[in-house]
């Protein structure tokens, strides 16, 4: 998940909140 997190933290704002979330 934290690979994925972050390939869509680079896209934008859903990679945010997807490693805001993991955090």
């Amino acid at each position: 998940m934290r690979v994925l997190a972050r390939q869509k933290g680079n896209k934008g704002l859903n990679g945010v909140a997807e490693v805001g979330g993991n955090l």
